[in-house]
């Protein structure tokens, strides 16, 4: 059996300190690729990757900030 790792960042708990949750995998010998749980992994893998992504926004440009104030205000700085 081999063990996958999740790694928190407690920021409602008053630590300062990472969190490390170990958890095992039933994999099978050979054919690791083709376990249940290494498959899960790696799908879980790629939408928590897919959400970071969306969720972080993208960088500002100076076009985009004149961009927006000529469409609120009604004028370009």
């Amino acid at each position: 059996m081999s063990a996958g790792f999740i790694s928190c960042h407690p920021q409602s708990i008053s630590i300062n300190a990472t969190v490390h949750i170990y958890y095992p995998l039933a994999v099978l010998p050979g054919a690791e690729e083709f376990s249940f749980d290494v498959q899960l992994q790696l799908l879980m893998e790629r939408k928590r990757k897919l959400a970071q992504n969306l969720l972080a926004a993208p960088a500002f440009k100076k076009e985009d900030y004149q961009q927006l104030l000529e469409k609120t205000l009604g004028f370009a700085a």
